[in-house]
């Protein structure tokens, strides 16, 4: 938990949620917005959090 591996998760989470959010947007879906949406969040959460527990 909070390894590297972690963390490239967490980025690839926003990167895969970024392009899902503005396709839902731009075909007004709702359920494809929230969806990129939650996957941008869940990753910065996750990048976040490792970021936080850095080990000397």
């Amino acid at each position: 938990m909070g390894g590297p591996g972690a963390r490239v998760l967490a980025l690839a989470q926003m990167a895969a949620g970024l392009p899902l959010t503005a396709w839902g947007m731009r075909r007004r879906s709702g359920g494809w917005t929230t969806a990129g949406l939650l996957l941008i969040a869940h990753g910065a959460l996750g990048t976040a959090y490792g970021l936080s527990r850095r080990r000397p």
